[in-house]
């Protein structure tokens, strides 16, 4: 049996609520096709505001990065650095490869401080700086010249002012002298001209120091090599130049003088003691050697020894003199001085405290030449004296 279905007519559907609800779904789906169209438009034009944007803000940056690591830049930074006194600044901005600190605060300190006291040179340097900056020649004669020191970012140049060392000569007329830059050791000078290469501009500290006889001298200069540039460091010792030594000789020469006037008289003593002309440790004149070596071989063929005990020595200060002759660059002095003894001799086998001693008086004008090497004085010459030649005496006693 066949069941026939009926087809619905257009009339049955109008008169159907279908109609309705077909009428309302394609009203909603027309609205929302026009909400989705709307959203699509909207993103667009966000996605498209936001990459415009994001080109701006690139193109913005690249110009800013282009032009802050620009030559031009650091030219500018720099001028305007010196200005400010701004000495951290203006060590990012120059480089020095010569010494492993680098460039430091101190040094652009100097840099600020010289560039502030010569206006003119400084607007010179400027005006030098945009020049390389804009591609013109590297000039030998300046000082700060414009370098490519690599990349900054990858992509981009990194310029920096470029600062040439200074050089120091420095001179001596001494043997081995230790020569110090700001502290340290930087070589051995012999006499003549020792030059210091890949000096940092500006303000540094020389030292040399030298041992003569034992004794060490030094002399401290402070240098500009701004100021200074091809002028010599003399290191003089004034203590070892001639004038030098003469100051220093005459201001102890007194003191120096009795000194060694007493060292003699205990020489004489220990020497016609132990019977050794070894022991004369002042004495310089041969012919007083001679005569007192032909003593001692008389004692000794005598079988007599001798014994000593000084008493008194009177210095007459009034006759003592000094003398520097500077074709020889020999020092000389003289003064007339009396001293006491109290002597006497024995007897091989015989003890000292069974001897008689006498008590004489010996008075001699002794002339002294200075040895510079052994820094002391020596009695090279020496006459019998009846009497002091002045009233000014200094009297010394002895137990």
């Amino acid at each position: 049996m066949k069941i026939s279905k009926k087809v619905k007519q257009p009339a049955d559907f109008a008169r159907s609520n279908d109609w309705l609800n077909a009428s309302q779904y394609y009203e909603e789906y027309q609205e929302e096709q026009k909400s989705y169209k709307k959203r699509n438009w909207k993103k667009i034009f966000v996605s498209f505001i936001t990459l415009l944007l994001l080109i701006s803000f690139a193109a913005t940056g690249w110009v800013y990065l282009t032009k802050i690591t620009s030559a031009e830049h650091s030219v500018q930074e720099f001028e305007k650095a010196i200005k400010n006194n701004d000495a951290d600044r203006i060590v990012q901005l120059v480089s020095f490869d010569h010494v492993s600190d680098g460039f430091t605060r101190s040094q652009a300190k100097h840099m600020v401080e010289h560039y502030n006291d010569h206006p003119g040179e400084f607007a010179s340097t400027i005006g030098y700086l945009r020049a390389s900056a804009d591609g013109a020649e590297e000039e030998d004669t300046q000082r700060l010249h414009v370098s490519n020191s690599g990349q900054r970012w990858v992509w981009f140049d990194q310029y920096k002012l470029k600062l040439n060392p200074a050089h120091l000569n420095v001179q001596t007329s001494q043997e081995n002298v230790d020569l110090y830059l700001n502290g340290d050791q930087v070589g051995e000078m012999t006499e003549g001209v020792y030059e210091l290469q890949g000096v940092t501009p500006g303000e540094h500290v020389v030292k040399g120091e030298v041992e003569v006889n034992g004794d060490k001298y030094d002399q401290v200069m402070s240098v500009n090599t701004y100021e200074t540039t091809d002028e010599t460091i003399i290191l003089e010792f004034e203590e070892l130049s001639p004038q030098g030594m003469e100051d220093t000789i005459e201001e102890s020469l007194e003191e120096d003088i009795k000194k060694a006037v007493e060292r003699h008289v205990q020489d004489y003593i220990e020497v016609y003691e132990n019977q050794d002309i070894s022991s004369f440790t002042v004495m310089k004149n041969n012919s007083y050697i001679e005569d007192t070596e032909a003593n001692i071989q008389d004692m000794k063929d005598s079988e007599k020894n001798f014994y000593g005990d000084l008493k008194n020595v009177t210095y007459d200060i009034g006759s003592l003199t000094f003398d520097h002759n500077e074709e020889t660059e020999q020092f000389t002095s003289s003064i007339v001085v009396s001293f006491i003894l109290d002597t006497g001799y024995y007897l091989n086998g015989e003890e000292p405290e069974e001897m008689l001693s006498n008590e004489n008086t010996y008075s001699w004008e002794y002339e002294f030449t200075y040895d510079g090497e052994e820094r002391k004085w020596f009695i090279t010459s020496g006459t019998p004296m009846a009497m002091f030649k002045t009233s000014n005496l200094e009297e010394i006693e002895y137990d």
